[in-house]
């Protein structure tokens, strides 16, 4: 019974000793989740930057079909 209660208490003391994370290891899981974040955003800029250049190129040909045959788009 004593060696029960005493190995449950040494298996919580270790349990409660956990290693805390150092500056290094912190900063770079800061650094990945940072550069996560960014590549996100660059996709997401990327996308609207080519749904603006599609809107742009429709509305040129709109305006060359108008100037072609004079009649304007509805």
């Amino acid at each position: 019974m004593r060696a029960g209660l005493i190995l449950l208490s040494l298996s919580m003391l270790t349990a409660g000793c956990q290693r805390e994370p150092d500056f290094n290891e912190r900063f770079e899981e800061h650094s990945r989740a940072i550069e996560q974040q960014a590549r996100s955003i660059e996709i997401t800029v990327d996308k609207r930057i080519k749904s603006a250049e599609e809107a742009e190129a429709v509305l040129d040909n709109v305006g060359e079909f108008e100037a072609l045959t004079g009649n304007p788009a509805q």
